[in-house]
């Protein structure tokens, strides 16, 4: 059809059970999980991390995740993004990541 794109197909990812959006959604109201302002605070630290993953590529978003979980040394990354496999923490840590299996 004439302007329209033609669909990309994708292979299917395994999502999160509804369950885990449950139990984020109750962390977030109760407190224990809190949103932070990653890029207004260290612009600069996010946008080295992208230049040193541009081959995989890192998105901002995922950037910022990265920048978090090293400041927060307990941390750990919920994700259904594999690439998080890839990204490491300063000094060459793996990422403490919980993937689905199957991605």
């Amino acid at each position: 059809m004439r302007g329209r794109s033609a669909a990309r197909s994708s292979p299917a990812r395994p999502s999160w059970p509804r369950c885990c959006f449950s139990a984020l959604h109750a962390l977030l109201i109760s407190g224990a999980l809190k949103a932070e302002p990653v890029l207004a605070s260290a612009p600069a630290e996010v946008l080295r991390r992208l230049d040193r993953y541009a081959s995989v590529p890192m998105s901002l978003a995922e950037g910022c995740v990265m920048h978090l979980h090293d400041h927060h040394e307990r941390s750990v990354v919920l994700t259904c993004d594999s690439d998080f496999r890839i990204y490491r923490r300063k000094r060459g840590r793996a990422v403490d990541a919980l993937v689905p299996e199957g991605v």
